[in-house]
């Protein structure tokens, strides 16, 4: 069920737990959004548009429903600051944000905080393994490393990059396995209360309570998914949010 008041999150992995508590001492971790945000990465002389690197050209979509959906909806009004937002400030992981406003737009059955701490765990040896060692790298790289020719050191971090977003694709393959009821379904008019609940159930595992800034960012997200709700239902919908 989704984190109400004085209700405890469902117990994670230490690994996971030590990750979701210990964020204010780690480098933002952009990877995926900002990326997404830009369109296009430099590679070389030329620019790549990140929205189709090789691999995903090689793609059909339907072999990735959910990375169809995240690469059309990562363009909606308020969706990139808010889940880097979250990101950067509770440790959320933004694949499980997108799988909620896809499960949304499906009119699947809410996500849970049991369910969401299930997909995190999922998950959490790809992200520990490839992912954020990854992010950590290309991090490292930015703004040059001593010795080595800025050219040199850029071009490679822009590689770097590109191997980061594959890993965040490869991650919602994952996830999407753990979503068999998705399967063979389209997305349409997202439902406003699974989105909610959602979004509700997945921050549980990273926070007990959000702040009024957390609650923006939610905000923002939910009426980015239901584009059809008018103000005043997207308000009522976040009664859910703790």
């Amino acid at each position: 069920m989704p984190s109400r008041p004085g209700m405890a999150p469902p117990a994670l992995s230490p690994k996971l737990t030590r990750r979701c508590t210990s964020r204010s001492d780690r480098v933002p971790r952009p990877g995926l959004i900002k990326a997404l945000s830009t369109g296009c990465v430099l590679q070389g002389c030329g620019v790549v548009p990140i929205l189709a690197p090789p691999s995903l050209c090689a793609m059909e979509p339907s072999m990735s429903a959910f990375w169809s959906f995240t690469l059309d909806v990562y363009g909606r009004e308020g969706v990139q600051p808010s889940v880097i937002h979250l990101q950067d400030d509770c440790g959320a992981d933004v694949n499980l944000l997108l799988h909620a406003m896809w499960a949304g737009a499906l009119g699947l059955p809410s996500t849970t905080s049991e369910k969401a701490a299930d997909m995190a765990s999922k998950v959490e040896a790809w992200r520990e393994t490839v992912i954020e060692p990854l992010r950590a790298v290309r991090t490292a790289m930015r703004g040059g490393v001593a010795h080595v020719p800025q050219d040199e050191s850029e071009g490679l971090r822009k590689q770097i990059l590109k191997l980061e977003i594959e890993s965040e694709r490869i991650e919602q393959i994952i996830l999407e396995a753990e979503t068999p009821e998705a399967e063979g379904k389209e997305p349409g008019k997202a439902d406003l209360a699974i989105v909610a609940a959602s979004l509700a159930g997945v921050m549980a595992i990273y926070r007990e309570s959000l702040s009024d800034d957390n609650r923006v960012a939610l905000r923002a997200i939910l009426a980015a998914a239901c584009p059809e709700s008018d103000a005043g239902a997207v308000d009522a919908a976040m009664t859910v949010m703790s």
